[in-house]
């Protein structure tokens, strides 16, 4: 699979911040969708199917998540060949 982000020339950051209020201006997922994605659940088999990674010193109590982007993008793409799989379509590249 040709990586999303080489397509769109690279004009993409790695990692991404999750949206203070509102939805991605990338994904337009809102914040909680994100957090669905990227924290380990019972809903998801607690194995996240978006990587993140989580800035924060030992003994601070906040940080910074950040997104890496690529995996979103990944992960959108196969929501949307699945769904179209489904309805027995072929996802346009």
């Amino acid at each position: 699979m040709e990586s999303e982000l080489a397509s769109h020339g690279g004009c993409y950051p790695e990692f991404i911040r999750l949206p203070i209020k509102g939805l991605c201006p990338i994904t337009g997922l809102s914040r909680s969708k994100i957090y669905e994605l990227i924290l380990p659940s019972e809903s998801n088999n607690y194995k996240p199917p978006v990587k993140s990674v989580s800035l924060r010193k030992p003994g601070q109590i906040k940080g910074t998540r950040l997104i890496v982007l690529q995996s979103l993008l990944d992960y959108l793409r196969d929501e949307v060949e699945a769904f179209q799989q489904s309805i027995g379509k072929e996802v346009a590249r």
